[in-house]
């Protein structure tokens, strides 16, 4: 048990407090004498003076009074109190189809800008629930672990695309495989694996099915291009050919993919101009799911324990009724308890401190209200909330919670920052090793990094092969030159 005050700075009102009672002590020496007359000969002997000290009789329950007042409105606190948060557990993998025939252009302007555009609209449709982001090529490996934080995720979709892949080729099967491992590795019993792609072999058709056979996650499948096919359009210019030399076409072939999807217990959707396609992933939160409490989506407030002092203000407040200036006083005194922005018939928000109408407004998703919280943690995540990356940074950095540091880093990820947010994430997890979202997000910042790296280390080398390149026709257009 720790106790100590919300509002400390309140305490000041006991100088006037301590003024006002050493002049009434200054006084008891003159109230004792009084106290040895009869009341009914009090008028007559001291005159105006015995009215006086009627009054001054309610004095010392003023005194009183106004100290207990004064420890009130300072917020006296001798515990925490954890609020929490519960949301839906419906977590899902996101796995997307990184084969060079993603660049087709039976869909503009190919097959790849749709996917990803799609799947950023995807992720606007899971509110709750945790999403993890799984790439596969020739091989699979995971950009995102399972995540509530689906800003980071909108910002690494646009950075996949087949270059990056460590290997070339279609394995969907790798691809389904690692997004299995993600979900049992977050100790999941339910799950939702939505594949993003443009087709599949019916062999791996079938040995998908297989793996899927023993599991308790469907498989939803979004495909992406057209029963005609298009050329494969390479970034670096012409088409891709096969080992003969001749155009690949790849083509759609919805009904297998329908067909697995079927089996599996999931939906199926293909490229449509509108959202229509999209909205059949929304989330059925109605079904398949449960409620969890998260820890780490809660915080422990102070309980103020200054309303239970009315219990004895109330009673000392109805001796004082008739002394008019002691109750203006008192009146002035529970003014300055801070004000909230509220409506007018919500009277219990007049017994909450700033913090806790600042959680309520959080938890309302009114994160421009809960941004005027006291408390940095709380006041950092509603500037998050609310888009105001650079206002979180400013103040989360003053903190020096796990959460705090931990929020601080989520900020700083979406400013394109990730060193700063690499190393706020090792100040969260210097506090709590244990805590696995700084861990999970840390790594998903470091994935981005290394893939930032490698996009600047291609576009180098390309560069310098263009230069090379150039040089050598050059070089050869002189010896032509001279050979004539």
């Amino acid at each position: 048990m720790e106790f100590e005050f919300i509002r400390p700075h309140l305490l000041w009102l006991l100088i006037p407090w301590v003024i006002y009672s050493a002049l009434q002590w200054s006084k008891k020496s003159n109230q004792e004498s009084a106290q040895l007359i009869a009341p009914h000969l009090m008028k007559v002997v001291m005159g105006a003076d015995g009215q006086k000290h009627q009054k001054q009789s309610n004095s010392w329950f003023g005194i009183v009074f106004f100290l207990l007042a004064i420890i009130a409105v300072a917020g006296p606190s001798i515990e925490k109190q954890e609020v929490p948060v519960f949301k839906t557990q419906a977590p899902r993998v996101l796995v997307l189809d990184m084969s060079y025939s993603m660049y087709s252009t039976d869909l503009a302007p190919n097959r790849l800008t749709q996917a990803r555009f799609k799947t950023l609209d995807m992720l606007k449709l899971f509110k709750e629930g945790e999403t993890g982001l799984v790439a596969y090529a020739g091989d699979a490996f995971t950009v995102s672990p399972l995540t509530t934080d689906v800003t980071t995720l909108e910002n690494l979709i646009p950075s996949l695309r087949p270059e990056i892949m460590p290997s070339k080729g279609s394995n969907v099967y790798a691809g389904i495989e690692e997004a299995v491992s993600l979900l049992t590795g977050a100790s999941a019993t339910y799950g939702d694996i939505i594949l993003v792609t443009d087709g599949l072999e019916q062999e791996d058709a079938e040995d998908v099915q297989k793996l899927l056979s023993d599991s308790p996650f469907k498989l939803s499948i979004y495909a992406l291009g057209t029963a005609q096919g298009a050329p494969i359009k390479l970034p670096e210019g012409g088409f891709l050919k096969d080992q003969y030399g001749q155009i690949v076409v790849p083509k759609l072939f919805p009904t297998r993919l329908e067909k697995l999807a079927r089996v599996r217990g999931g939906k199926f959707a293909s490229y449509t101009a509108d959202s229509s396609d999209i909205e059949t992933f929304k989330p059925n939160l109605g079904a398949n799911t449960s409620v969890l409490k998260r820890d780490r989506e809660s915080a422990k407030w102070r309980v103020d324990a200054g309303i239970y002092l009315l219990i004895v203000l109330i009673p000392l407040a109805l001796l004082l009724v008739r002394n008019h200036a002691v109750m203006l006083s008192a009146l002035v005194v529970f003014a300055m308890l801070p004000q909230q922005k509220a409506l007018a018939n919500e009277w219990t928000q007049w017994f909450k401190n700033s913090d806790q109408n600042a959680l309520q407004a959080y938890q309302n998703e009114a994160f421009d209200e809960a941004a005027l919280a006291d408390n940095p943690v709380l006041k950092g995540a509603a500037l998050y909330k609310a888009g105001d990356y650079e206002a979180a940074v400013e103040t989360l950095e003053q903190t020096s919670s796990v959460e705090g540091q931990y929020n601080l880093g989520n900020a700083l990820a979406r400013l394109g920052k990730l060193d700063d947010a690499i190393s706020a994430y090792e100040k969260a997890l210097s506090l709590d090793p244990e805590f696995t979202q700084a861990k999970d997000n840390k790594a998903l910042v470091e994935a981005l990094k290394d893939q930032q790296e490698q996009q600047d280390q291609q576009g180098q080398q390309d560069q310098q092969g263009q230069q090379d390149q150039q040089g050598q026709q050059d070089q050869q257009g002189q010896q032509d030159q001279q050979g004539q």
